[in-house]
């Protein structure tokens, strides 16, 4: 692996490379353990497809820290190595860059069984690796779960606002069903299952899980709502489907020109994709349509239960476009600031101070810079206010003083 041009200046910024890689990994390590997501998974007895997800992630997870771990002992042993203040031999720079840029790490050691080995062979295999392929492979681990945590919050994310509005329908249906109705009672053992789905295998849990207990709460509200109120309220559903449909539709096109902006224009925005509106909200809407001409209680039920199913639909469309939006809004509103500081720094004389000049380049790259590295230009903005403002404190307290 080495070769006659490697300089120690070479390695002592490959050294440099590997410290810096570990210190971000395990930020990110500590970062991952405070994400909501697995958070919730942590905390939640988990069925299903969730529950081999998380137990992947735990695996992978394993893999990351003892892969830190494998490098953090490396560099170690590297800066032993490379000692302090000493000038390095031809032979002791090739010494070094064997250990910086060779298999110089041992993944894994394992006894081979008589039947996997020859007679000569080694009674051991042993899987050696270099410093950039174990970052490598910790760079794959890092994705597989950063995938899986953005499938689960994903699946919460059209999940949970239904369950908000389900949540909602069975209180009021409580409070108007003093006698305690079969139907009532039914929907709301249902959709108390669905919580505990939604909960405990949410990767597990479908459109239609959530179709059949909004049925189940659109027959019950059948039950306790009185004829005049029900054909009042079935009429505003039926002449506003339409529009709302439409609704939907836009705001979802926003949303994913809006994720696209995002993803194109703020470094580390991986929200998920915004999910695609119900795709059988149009047709389901037709057929409650023909069947509400026959007069029947069932088609009542289902328009019932079909604006349930739309209204989240359009909630979710513009939690997805807002959520998007917001880093690039924050971008635009970081620029207003830093030209509106420039603009006070001017006007105090303060445009020429090197040290002002260097922060408000740095805050102007950032922003400007696509994608942008939102968290650092946040940063780089609040340090220029914050030297603008005492900047100009200090020439007012002056110019009172005078």
């Amino acid at each position: 692996m080495t070769q006659p041009g490697y300089t120690i200046e070479f390695c002592d910024a490959e050294l440099n490379r590997l410290s810096s890689a570990a210190e971000s990994i395990a930020l990110t390590l500590v970062e991952l353990d405070s994400d909501a997501t697995w958070q919730l998974l942590a905390s939640g007895v988990l069925r299903g497809p969730t529950s081999q997800a998380w137990t992947d992630i735990q695996a992978m997870t394993s893999e990351l820290w003892s892969g830190h771990q494998l490098l953090t002992d490396f560099i170690a042993r590297a800066r032993t190595a490379r000692g302090s203040g000493r000038r390095f031999g031809r032979d002791e720079i090739l010494d070094l860059s064997r250990l910086l840029f060779g298999e110089s790490i041992e993944l894994s050691s394992s006894k081979l069984a008589v039947t996997e080995r020859s007679l000569l062979a080694p009674r051991t295999q042993t899987i050696r690796l270099t410093p950039s392929a174990l970052l490598a492979r910790l760079e794959v681990a890092f994705e597989q779960v950063r995938n899986i945590l953005a499938k689960v919050a994903g699946a919460w994310q059209w999940q949970m606002p239904r369950l908000g509005v389900g949540e909602a329908e069975v209180r009021d249906l409580r409070s108007k069903d003093p006698e305690g109705s079969a139907a009532v009672a039914r929907a709301a053992n249902a959709f108390g299952a669905l919580v505990e789905k939604v909960g405990a295998d949410p990767l597990g849990t479908a459109f239609s899980d959530f179709d059949v207990v909004e049925e189940l709460l659109a027959q019950a509200r059948m039950v306790v709502s009185t004829a005049a109120e029900l054909a009042a309220r079935l009429a505003e559903i039926r002449s506003q489907a339409t529009g709302l449909l439409d609704g939907i539709r836009a705001v979802h096109s926003e949303a994913l020109t809006a994720h696209e902006m995002a993803t194109a224009k703020i470094a580390g925005f991986c929200r998920p994709i915004p999910t695609a509106p119900d795709p059988g909200l149009a047709d389901e809407l037709a057929a409650v349509g023909s069947e509400l001409q026959t007069r029947s209680s069932a088609g009542g039920a289902r328009l019932l239960a079909w604006q349930s199913r739309a209204k989240c639909a359009y909630d979710q469309a513009v939690a997805d476009r807002d959520a998007s939006i917001a880093p690039v809004r924050e971008r635009a509103e970081l620029r207003g600031r830093l030209d509106a500081y420039k603009a006070k720094a001017h006007r105090f004389g303060l445009a020429e101070s090197p040290q002002l000049a260097r922060m408000a380049a740095r805050a102007q790259n950032l922003l400007y810079t696509a994608p942008c590295d939102l968290d650092a230009a946040r940063s780089a903005v609040s340090a220029y206010v914050a030297a603008v403002t005492s900047a100009t404190a200090s020439s007012d307290a002056v110019g009172g003083g005078q």
